[in-house]
């Protein structure tokens, strides 16, 4: 019935999103019974991941989620939420927890240990951190980093601890 196939169309509309090399327009179509989503883009996915990347930067370097929004601006994007940085942060975090906590179920017969200072801001004032780096080569002949993290230099713990 040509009423009820009218009834159930409505007329498209344009979906713009920002692409590093300008803007792209899509007739998104709008059907009462069925959901659309696009092939071309991730469900809603707007900023691209280099961006993301830039946004990520920023916050390991220490810029707080509300000064991104300025930094990013910079690049031509008009605003950036800072829960949008806190969830990009946690995404991150849940990859460094991953990556911990993995099982290590080959045999690594030399295992190298090495630290990275950074200044770190604590409150108001700025202390050296260690970054403890372990990493360890395989018999086959392939790096394989075992763990990174923030070593406390008032608590001393050994290499056979951190390695257990």
């Amino acid at each position: 019935n040509r009423i009820e196939t009218h009834l159930s169309e409505r007329d498209p509309v344009t979906i713009s999103e920002d692409v590093i090399c300008g803007s792209v327009s899509l007739d998104k179509p709008l059907m009462r019974d069925i959901p659309f989503q696009t092939q071309v883009f991730e469900r809603y996915s707007r900023v691209e991941k280099a961006l993301e990347n830039a946004i990520l930067e920023s916050y390991l370097q220490g810029v707080s989620t509300r000064k991104i929004q300025n930094v990013i601006s910079t690049l031509g994007v008009d605003k950036i939420s800072p829960s949008y940085v806190s969830s990009i942060a946690k995404e991150l975090d849940s990859k460094v927890m991953v990556f911990l906590s993995r099982p290590i179920d080959t045999y690594i017969p030399y295992i190298f240990v090495d630290a990275s200072y950074f200044k770190v801001r604590e409150g108001i004032r700025y202390a050296n951190e260690a970054l403890l780096i372990v990493a360890g080569i395989r018999s086959d002949g392939i790096r394989d980093d075992i763990y990174l993290g923030k070593q406390d230099n008032t608590l001393c713990r050994s290499w056979t601890e951190i390695t257990a």
